[in-house]
Order: structure tokens, then C-alpha cells, then sequence
């Protein structure tokens, strides 16, 4: 297992990765070298990816995908793991050649930052898991951040333009959410943030003394016996945890919306971007305690560095880590007022910081033992009782059964009136518990919800499920749009992978449309990427890019070598031979 120390910089990486112009050449002279010791190694590669129990699409297009390689001439083969495993192997030992997974999805362009920047390779979680390195996207990056509007949509062009061809993943669709209801709850689309949640308790409360709970079906045993908010070993528990944790501003449909803060009040001094927060009066956390500056500064510190000081390269979490980094310092002004700095950022990426979920210190402070060089008490901690400052608090929890969460009475947005909507608590009280019922599979949620023992399936349901449900006038069908893709991600430490002609190749082996239509997969229900925007994982039109926007040309990245799925095997291995690479007795060797 590789441990890599977190603060290890871009310029002490550069040597050993290079950028990808030396993988290039890096990767070429080890092929030579390898064919001239041993001319007959067929090129080899392991593809990781979910059971169909825990995703159904990822290990059907991880299968397609290795019988591409094989009619390639590649010895391929993939192995489904268990989800927490997954995410050990891949976004903390690194220890895999391809991997096949949802990715949840970017809530900004900036997010590219973390996932590509080689700053971050030797972190952990989504911090550059590909180990990939090239001086031109790290400087895109950076500029992105110091720009605004037009401008900075125009460096994010030109960094697609850098990246094509070029980047260590693959993208392949953007699923629709599918999900399903009980037609009682009157629901146009599935609920998939907290606010929506919170909105539909609202609307369901009555009058009368007691609401039943909100029954919501759930595949990921995991959440019952882990909680813990900056764990990078969670399966989707963004809804659950983000109804337990309040940030300082809420990212909604809207835009950003004050939650724990009051107001924002953005200033520039000496160069350097500042943002003063004052917190709503009379915040507590569940239990009792008051919420104040001080913990807003400790939240900062906590995620920057689990350890707290201990380990002298420091450990930061990895589930926020692209957030934190925007932070330079953070001062307390007083017990209700605290001051961000952000350098040369500009507000338009900045504002991303002030979404972190906010901790109790508290309850963490004693947890930032180092247990190794990369691993602390807060980290490994599963945190089976969270205490939050959220709009609902944690009541009660069996292993592997259900988590159920109660509200919290003395929340202080049940007394003001929230920016963008008004009025939302008032005349109603939220007062229906929710519980996240674990079922065995998607299946088994189905029937459950079928039968009237659920109002509502959180984990997204496949495609084959919505034939069922639909036979059924008790329930209805949701879907919407997702940012969430599928994403099959290269290990660059890898001596073939480092090589992006090589990459390339590998790319054009998805037939997107093929995968996004065909009912033995999506049947509809997704969005191919065929923009250089889309392309790198973010979601088809949402940024609107001008050159991406204006452009009609397709990448040369989305041409697939066949038809229908099938693949050419005399094309695809032409594409291979183009890349430098040769054959021996219908084996790619090198």
C-alpha cells in the first residue's frame, strides 16, 4: 500500500510524476525497453468497480468495457467490491489500475481544481486519485480562481481544450435520477438535497398532534453505523448528513442562500479577498450547547488538518479538501462574527468555502490523534451519534436496519425567515420524523414501497425498476436530471496508462450513445457527454462555456471504433498501432 504525506507540493511531485508531456516520453522509453527484455508482455489491466447490489450500471459498463479490451488484445478483466472497499482501494491506497463508479458530481467548475491539480496528488478521496500531472492545466486551474464571469468561463475553454484527449478518466453519462413515490406525496421529481426534503416535510404536516414519519428506502447499510461527515470511505449519505449539518451558506437551486449566517458581507483589503460572517443569534447545537465563531474557526482548522498540529505535513480531510484550500486565514472578530480571507480568489469562486458543514469543537477536538502519517481519530472515527446544529437531529439507529432522525425544535430558522423563502416555516412545523429504512438491493426497496411500507426510495432506482412501478396507481415515478456521471477513472502510476495517446484509445472504447439508449442499460434515462465541458465530468449545459456553447465539432475522444456497441476489432486495433503500440499473435504487447 503507497502512503503518500498530504502536504507533499506540485514542484517535489514534478520529478518523480512529471508532467504529461514527460509521460509520455517516460512511457514510450519503458515500452522499448520492455520489448527489447521481454518482446512478448501482453499489456494488462484490472478493472475495479460495484457489485450489481450496490450499483447496477457500473459493473455492466465495466464488463462492456473489458471485452472491448480483450477483442483489443488486452488481458482485461474486472472485479466487482463491496462500495466501502472500492473507495479504500481506489480514493485512499490508490491501489488499482481502472476503476468504474458514480461520481457524485461537481457543485462548480472549481471542483476540477482538486480533482486535477497536481497539488493534490498524494491526498486522499477525490483529491487527483489518477496521480496525473501537466504544468499548463495546473496554471488554468489557478487562473480560474483569480477571474470571474466571461473571463473565467474563457480559461475554463482553454483548459478543456489543454485536457482533450489528454485527461486521466473517461466520462461516460450523466444518469437521471430515477426514483420512486407514494402518489399521496404528490411529487413532481425526486428529492435528492436536504432543503427538498425539509421542503416536502413542510408541505405534509397537518394539524393534528402527531405526523407519521417520512419513510425513505435506502440500499447503503453503511450509514447506520457510520456518520461520520469527512470520512472519504462514505457511500451517498449527502442528504442525511446534510439534514444533521448546517453550513454558514446553503447551495440551492437559487443560488447561495445564508443558512447559519446572517449576512456575508464581502470586502477587499490589500489585495486579498475577505468575507465578515455574523451568525444568526441564538444558534445551539442538538444538545444544548451554544454555536459560536469559535467553532466556525475550528471547523477550518479541523479540515485542514485532522491532526490539529500533531503531524508535522499535517493530515487534511479529503471530503472537503478542494473548499478548504480556497481559505487563506480565518480570524474571530467576537462570539458571533468571523472573518475569512481568500488571497487573490474572487468571490464567485470563494463563496464555495462557506458550504462546509460546520462541527460542534466540543465533540471533536479530542479526536485528532494521529493513528499513522495519513490517518487520524477524526478520520476513522464512525461517529454513530452525531450531534449537529441541523433542522433535524439524530434519534435513534439499528445496524444495518434503519437511522432515524427527529426534529430539532429549538433550530433559530424556525423563527426567521430565510432568504429566497419566505415563509417556509411558518404556519407548519416540521414535525414528521424521516426514516432511512435499509433494504438488501434496489429490488427488495421496490417491494417494499410497493407493499406501503415506505412513502419514498432514496437510492436511485435503474431503469428495469421503473417497469414495475409504473403497473402500480399507489406510486409514482420520478426522474430528473443529475450532475452525478459515471466515471471510469486511469491509474497514471500505471506504465501504459501514463501514456495519454494510450488514454485516448481507451476513451474512444465507450459507444456513449449506444450505452445511453440501449434498454439493456440506461434505456433513455441518462445524458451522453459529447461537450468539452461534459467531456471532464461537468453537467451538459449548466455553466454554459462560449467556446464549448459555440462550438458544433465532436472530440475526436467521442468517436467510438463500431456500431450499436459492437466493437471493430480491426479499428480499434489500428487506434492502438496509430498510438505506438504493436501486436503479437493478436496480443497488444509492449
Amino acid at each position: 500500500m503507497d502512503e503518500f504525506a498530504p502536504s507533499v507540493t506540485r514542484r517535489q511531485l514534478l520529478a518523480g510524476v512529471g508532467t504529461s508531456t514527460a509521460g509520455v516520453l517516460s512511457g514510450c522509453s519503458e515500452r522499448l525497453q520492455l520489448a527489447a527484455e521481454s518482446p512478448y508482455d501482453q499489456v494488462e489491466l484490472s478493472i475495479t468497480t460495484l457489485p450489481a447490489d450496490d450499483d447496477v450500471m457500473a459493473p455492466k459498463i465495466a464488463g462492456q468495457f473489458a471485452e472491448s479490451l480483450r477483442a483489443a488484445g488486452i488481458d482485461a478483466g474486472h472485479e466487482p467490491i463491496d462500495e466501502p472497499e472500492l473507495y479504500r482501494q481506489v480514493l485512499i491506497n490508490r491501489d488499482y489500475d481502472i476503476f468504474v463508479t458514480r461520481h457524485p458530481g461537481h457543485d462548480d467548475p472549481d471542483a476540477l481544481r482538486s480533482l486535477l491539480h497536481s497539488d493534490f496528488i498524494g491526498e486522499q478521496g477525490w483529491q487527483n486519485p489518477f496521480g496525473f500531472s501537466d504544468g499548463a492545466v495546473d496554471d488554468l486551474l489557478e487562473a480560474q480562481c483569480q477571474a470571474e464571469g466571461y473571463e473565467r468561463k474563457a480559461i475554463f475553454d482553454d483548459l478543456f481544450e489543454q485536457l482533450d484527449g489528454s485527461a486521466p478518466f473517461t466520462t461516460v453519462a450523466f444518469p437521471d435520477h430515477l426514483g420512486a413515490a407514494s402518489a399521496d406525496l404528490e411529487l413532481n421529481s425526486p428529492p435528492r438535497q436536504p432543503l427538498e426534503y425539509l421542503e416536502l416535510i413542510a408541505r405534509r404536516s397537518t394539524e393534528e398532534d402527531e405526523n407519521p414519519p417520512l419513510r425513505v428506502g435506502v440500499v447503503d447499510s453503511s450509514m447506520t453505523d457510520r456518520l461520520n461527515p469527512i470520512a472519504v470511505d462514505l457511500g451517498d449519505v449527502t442528504v442525511l448528513l446534510g439534514l444533521l449539518y448546517d453550513p454558514l451558506v446553503r447551495d440551492t437551486t437559487v443560488g447561495p442562500v445564508p443558512w447559519l449566517a446572517e449576512s456575508v458581507d464581502w470586502t477587499e483589503s490589500d489585495g486579498s479577498l475577505q468575507a465578515v460572517v455574523d451568525l444568526r443569534e441564538g444558534t445551539t447545537w442538538h444538545d444544548g450547547e451554544p454555536l459560536d465563531a469559535a467553532d466556525v474557526e475550528f471547523t477550518v482548522r479541523l479540515l485542514r488538518d485532522t491532526s490539529l498540529g500533531e503531524v508535522e505535513s499535517g493530515i487534511p480531510a479529503p471530503r472537503y479538501r478542494g473548499r478548504t484550500t480556497l481559505i487563506e486565514n480565518v480570524v474571530i472578530l467576537d462570539e458571533d462574527r468571523i472573518q475569512f480571507s481568500f488571497g487573490d480568489h474572487t468571490s464567485e469562486v470563494a463563496q464555495r468555502a462557506l458550504t462546509l458543514p460546520i462541527l460542534p469543537e466540543h465533540i471533536w477536538e479530542d479526536r485528532t490523534e494521529p493513528l499513522n502519517n495519513f490517518l487520524t481519530e477524526a478520520l476513522n472515527w464512525d461517529n454513530e451519534e452525531p450531534v449537529g446544529s441541523g433542522l433535524y437531529a439524530f434519534a435513534d439507529s439499528t445496524s444495518g436496519e434503519f437511522v432515524e432522525l427527529e426534529p430539532y425544535e429549538d433550530h433559530v430558522l424556525h423563527d426567521v425567515d430565510i432568504q429566497h423563502y419566505p415563509g417556509l416555516f411558518d404556519e407548519v412545523d416540521l414535525t414528521s420524523s424521516i426514516v432511512f429504512q435499509v433494504t438488501p438491493n434496489i429490488g427488495a426497496t421496490v417491494n417494499t414501497l410497493l407493499e406501503g411500507d415506505l412513502d419514498l426510495v432514496g437510492t436511485p432506482l435503474a431503469p428495469a425498476e421503473l417497469e414495475q412501478v409504473d403497473e402500480s396507481d399507489a406510486v409514482s415515478t420520478l426522474t430528473s436530471p443529475t450532475r452525478s456521471f459515471y466515471i471510469v477513472g486511469y491509474n497514471l502510476r500505471h506504465s501504459e496508462l501514463t501514456n495519454p495517446r494510450f488514454r485516448r484509445v481507451l476513451s474512444q472504447l465507450f459507444d456513449r450513445e449506444f450505452i445511453v439508449e440501449d434498454e439493456t442499460f440506461f434505456d433513455g434515462h441518462a445524458t451522453a457527454p459529447t461537450s468539452a465541458d461534459s467531456l471532464v465530468g461537468l453537467q451538459p449545459g449548466r455553466w454554459n462555456f462560449p467556446r464549448t456553447e459555440a462550438s458544433t465539432e465532436t472530440t475526436p475522444a467521442f468517436e467510438f471504433p463500431g456500431t450499436d456497441g459492437e466493437i471493430d476489432e480491426s479499428a480499434v486495433r489500428a487506434l492502438f498501432e496509430d498510438a505506438g503500440y504493436r501486436y503479437d499473435d493478436g496480443e497488444l504487447v509492449a
